[in-house]
């Protein structure tokens, strides 16, 4: 009887086993599943420690390298430029903040993914700070690809935009030049300071900038020409011609010529837009030294500004070295 009892609760005994060892594994694997954190619980990060570390908020968060968490931590206590971040923020531990960052990346998903929507913030009781949208940048990537969408949408509207007003420009009777140019660019330019500028320095920051003091259609300083355009801000139809001799005079259909002596710096004058736009086509072909350059222009009085819709100013500018 003995040996028949032990006989029955073998199999039991080694079914138990494999039931806990099978229960255990259940347990177990799923943790190693779980994004793994570089934030030590219980710890709160100093802004001197982020500083000395490094991480603020990076210059481009592909190439930041594997520790964005600790950054958001810092970014979101101290503000990406290190100017206050979120006051609730302050003295709470690493883990908490992290977690604070994952539950409003969440939730602003959930929104669209527009990490300035104010919502999201308030449905999480926490204060809406562009510093703080800026730092979930670094944990939540959903919010990065949002951005690049929203950033290719505009770039692509730009250049339909700007297509138009090419366009525009083409429409435009076209100058037939009574000899061969060495260069030439058609197009429309986004100018500033009611100023047409061509530079030599390709550094130059034309918003910070100041124009040239220019007395009537144009004005010239070594490596920078000016021409007056009739609205402060505007968009202009130039057509730009470089040429190795001296043109022929061309009065008719222009409202005003004006020629001016330029002298070249470095030999790369080109006309520039305000707003980043394409350079237009290099006018000093005999390299540095002395050139006359020669300003056509017509449609100032009907032009309308940066409007699609309405006129636009339009130039002809040709240049060509001063002893030929």
């Amino acid at each position: 009887m003995l040996l028949m009892l032990c006989a029955a609760r073998v199999p039991h005994a080694r079914s138990s086993a494999a039931v806990r060892v099978a229960l255990g594994l259940l347990m177990i694997l799923p943790l190693a599943f779980l994004p793994v954190s570089d934030v030590v619980p219980g710890r709160v990060s100093s802004g001197e420690e982020c500083f000395s570390a490094g991480l603020g908020f990076p210059d481009d968060l592909e190439s930041a390298g594997g520790d964005h968490e600790k950054r958001f931590v810092c970014t979101a206590r101290s503000g990406p430029w290190g100017q206050g971040g979120v006051a609730e923020f302050a003295g709470m531990p690493d883990e908490q903040v992290l977690a604070y960052g994952r539950h409003l990346c969440a939730a602003v998903v959930r929104a669209g993914g527009d990490a300035h929507d104010r919502a999201p913030y308030e449905s999480l009781r926490l204060s809406y700070s562009v510093e703080l949208a800026e730092s979930l940048k670094m944990i939540c990537p959903q919010v990065v690809a949002v951005e690049k969408a929203k950033a290719e949408r505009a770039r692509l509207a730009e250049e339909r935009k700007q297509a138009a007003l090419n366009a525009k420009c083409a429409a435009y009777p076209r100058h037939r030049p009574l000899i061969r140019p060495i260069r030439r660019g058609v197009g429309a330019v986004h100018t500033d300071y009611n100023a047409l500028v061509a530079l030599e320095d390709d550094e130059f920051e034309l918003i910070e900038a100041s124009p040239l003091w220019v007395e009537g259609l144009a004005g010239a300083e070594p490596g920078v020409l000016q021409v007056s355009v009739a609205n402060e801000f505007a968009t202009v139809c130039v057509t730009a011609e470089a040429y190795d001799r001296r043109p022929p005079l061309e009065r008719r259909g222009w409202e005003a010529v004006k020629e001016i002596p330029y002298r070249s710096t470095r030999g790369n004058l080109t006309f520039v837009d305000f707003y980043g736009g394409r350079r237009l086509v290099g006018l000093t072909v005999a390299g540095k030294g002395d050139y006359r350059v020669r300003v056509h222009v017509r449609g100032s009085e009907r032009a309308e500004g940066w409007s699609e819709k309405g006129d636009l100013e339009q130039f002809l500018i040709m240049a060509y070295p001063a002893k030929r």
